[in-house]
């Protein structure tokens, strides 16, 4: 069997969740590659947890598993998996992606059984890991950053972490402690990260910390992704990421991404700047779409200018869409000197 995907609640999601919690503990699904679980508030605690010990049990033999999505399980259920799946014995030596609860923020609990799952081992092939932190303060996000500075990430290669919370206090806490990990030296082989929901310019200070540490030599994307009705990168969250995106501290980036995430006019001033007095990343990509640029003033022909250096020879995308008050004569300039690099 390749895969299952499991959706329900209730009493009928009950039963199927215990059915095939006794049918893998019985080592009948032994080729199976890929668990996507689709289960909702209503299924009991002991109903989640059955599943989660089911998967890591002796006699399970799970040695082919690769995948296991839990990102459309509401957080009750990923709570209850991932306390199971902690408990069971055995590990999961051929799991290379883990994806958590999108839906809203997962329990402190829930943060600690994953840490467990990472850091005792037992995802050893783990190479994407997707997870919400949001709201689960330093008691949540201290044991999950204490698993990244363990060497059992080693073959850790993407990472999609979210932090919006409605207490921004706790998100700055969070993030500085999560940033500890990104400096740990033991996430060199990381690739991708994305982080979502920074609220204020104290978390993008907080994260630019790790970034800047010269720890992420394999770095090859970082995306920033948020909302523009709650995030502020403003000015000082582009001056804090210009200290970081340079070739000395991110000498493998590729694609560098700001969405939604309230870029303003300065903001970017401060990249160019940077990246005219210091060498540049070797980036191909900069996506810069649904900010708040105008290219207002001379700032047009600073981009112009900083275009024509070929200071970044290796661009070949400038992605400007859905930044709004930028005005027709700007994007004409644009579009008229750069037409293979600009898309605005």
């Amino acid at each position: 069997m390749v895969g299952i995907h499991v959706w329900g609640g209730g009493q009928n999601g009950e039963e199927a969740v215990t059915k095939l919690a006794e049918v893998i503990r019985a080592g009948k699904l032994k080729g199976l590659r890929e668990v996507r679980l689709c289960l909702s508030n209503q299924l009991s605690r002991a109903g989640g947890e059955a599943i989660g010990e089911a998967i890591t049990h002796e006699g399970a033999s799970l040695n082919s598993l690769e995948e296991m999505d839990f990102a459309s399980c509401a957080t009750r259920a990923v709570d209850a998996l991932l306390e199971g799946l902690s408990r069971g014995p055995h590990s999961l030596p051929s799991l290379h992606t883990l994806k958590c609860s999108h839906w809203d923020r997962i329990p402190t609990q829930t943060a600690r059984s994953l840490s467990a799952l990472v850091s005792g081992g037992r995802v050893p092939s783990l190479r994407h890991l997707s997870v919400d932190l949001s709201g689960v303060g330093q008691e949540g996000v201290r044991p999950f950053a204490a698993a990244l500075r363990s060497p059992h990430v080693f073959e850790l290669r993407r990472l999609d972490v979210r932090f919006k919370s409605i207490y921004p206090a706790n998100a700055v806490t969070a993030v500085g402690v999560f940033s500890t990990a990104l400096s740990s030296g033991h996430l060199r082989r990381l690739e991708e990260l994305c982080v979502r929901g920074l609220y204020m310019i104290e978390d993008v200070r907080a994260l630019c910390v790790g970034l800047g540490s010269g720890q992420l030599s394999s770095l090859r994307e970082l995306r920033f992704s948020g909302s523009s009705f709650w995030v502020f990168f403003g000015v000082e969250g582009g001056r804090a990421l210009s200290e970081v995106v340079v070739a000395e501290k991110l000498p493998s980036l590729k694609t560098l991404g700001a969405f939604e995430m309230a870029l303003t006019d300065n903001g970017l001033r401060a990249l160019i700047e940077r990246w005219m007095s210091h060498p540049p990343p070797p980036l191909q990509v900069i996506d810069l779409q649904s900010n708040q640029l105008t290219l207002s003033g001379e700032l047009t022909e600073s981009l112009l200018a900083f275009l024509g250096s070929q200071r970044i020879s290796s661009l070949e995308t400038l992605c400007l869409r859905d930044n709004h008050r930028i005005d027709e004569r700007s994007r004409r300039l644009l579009r008229g000197s750069f037409p293979e690099v600009v898309d605005v």
